[in-house]
């Protein structure tokens, strides 16, 4: 689900990661999965492993190509009363990802454009703002949404 002026409403912030500095270069997505894979095991949270690095993956590449520097920070949110991780990556470009995702991805020839149709099939909600200057998006994870978790 897209978001497209700001993002739910997020009445606790459970736990927070600190905000990692990346590099604006093409070794800023493989430092956001270290950094996500990380925290992720500290937390105990391995059933979000798989879809939070691809999610995180993405937003940062978007970020990096849409103009440093880039920050990444995870949280764990309750929203409503359902407990999430919330991806957070900013950046310092000109505008907001597109608000229209037609959740189909592009064919096998075409460069690029996979990236927000991934984050919008493997989110539960996705959205972007504009904060102090600085684009921010972010994604959130159910936590216990996921296989082998029970609620």
């Amino acid at each position: 689900m897209r978001y497209v002026n700001g993002s739910p409403f997020f009445r606790e912030l459970v736990r927070s990661a600190p905000v990692w500095d990346l590099p604006v270069s093409g070794l800023a997505a493989k430092v956001a999965r270290d950094d996500v894979l990380g925290q992720l095991e500290a937390w105990f949270l391995p059933s979000l492993i798989d879809d939070a690095l691809l999610v995180a993956s993405e937003l940062v590449t978007n970020a990096v190509r849409a103009g440093g520097p880039v920050h990444l920070a995870l949280r764990v949110v309750v929203i409503d009363v359902r407990p999430a991780l919330r991806i957070e990556v900013t950046d310092c470009g000109p505008g907001l990802p597109s608000s229209v995702v037609s959740g189909a991805l592009p064919g096998p020839d075409v460069c690029g454009g996979r990236g927000l149709p991934l984050v919008d099939m493997l989110a539960d909600s996705w959205g972007s703002e504009r904060r102090a200057g600085l684009n921010l998006v972010w994604a959130h994870l159910y936590i216990g949404a996921r296989a082998g978790v029970a609620v």
